[in-house]
């Protein structure tokens, strides 16, 4: 949760507000709110990142964040370059990390292989980590055309 702090206008004063004894659920002081930071957020890529611009305190009284547009995360062609090799190696290892575990708590869950639903659970587990694979296959590192393709992979 991303919260702000409001004046007895409900203008914002400080954005981002943080206070560690915020916790989730909890009811919040009246000069607090709760900011929504997912309606306006723009889609980013792997080498973008995305800074705030203002918050906009709509008609129902909820509170929104709004984006800059996206800028590039790296000043160099080479650290560009360094983080697509470390990026891509991260999502191979995490696409078999989830897969082996996926298949380890369906195994443990429903020991029977006739079993139908047994059957549709490990096709869709095995489609979503075999799309993963052959969207990685694809990225060629040394291909910079081909590098946006890290944005497709899908874990659920």
């Amino acid at each position: 949760m991303i919260y702000a702090k409001i004046d007895e206008n409900g203008d914002v004063i400080e954005f981002p507000y943080n206070d560690r004894r915020l916790r989730r659920n909890e009811e919040l002081l009246e000069n607090i709110v709760e900011v929504d930071a997912q309606t306006n957020k723009p889609t980013v890529k792997w080498d973008q990142k995305i800074y705030h611009d203002r918050v906009e305190r709509m008609g129902d009284g909820t509170y929104v964040l709004h984006y800059q547009n996206p800028v590039p995360k790296f000043d160099s062609p080479e650290k560009r370059s360094e983080n697509i090799t470390a990026l891509k190696k991260q999502k191979e290892s995490l696409n078999q990390r989830l897969f082996n575990a996926r298949m380890k708590t369906l195994n443990e869950s429903n020991p029977t292989l006739e079993d139908e639903a047994y059957e549709i659970q490990y096709e869709n587990i095995n489609t979503l980590y075999q799309n993963n694979v052959d969207i990685l296959a694809q990225i060629d590192l040394t291909d910079e055309s081909t590098w946006d393709l890290i944005d497709s992979i899908k874990y659920s």
